[in-house]
């Protein structure tokens, strides 16, 4: 994954699984509402030395979560990958 793959493009990406409660479905419809070069990356089911490459190439990475009653806990989301 290169940096300049989507240089004309503003690139929000998700990293992560795609199990419902992560809300990636809600990130997925917001893609009719933007607006300009905005591309929007669901990054799943990657090698994990491959995620910081993604996330390097990010202009902002989210985090789409739904509350609900099974909510983990916050400490679960913090992460040790380092991004070059």
């Amino acid at each position: 994954m290169s940096e300049k793959l989507f240089a004309s493009q503003k690139l929000v990406i998700y990293t992560g699984s795609t199990q419902s409660w992560k809300g990636v479905d809600t990130l997925e419809k917001t893609r009719n509402f933007l607006l300009g070069d905005i591309e929007v990356l669901i990054v799943s089911e990657r090698p994990h030395g491959e995620v910081p490459l993604y996330m390097k190439a990010a202009d902002v990475l989210v985090l789409p979560l739904r509350r609900s009653a099974s909510w983990p806990s916050r400490n679960n989301y913090a992460t040790s990958i380092p991004i070059p």
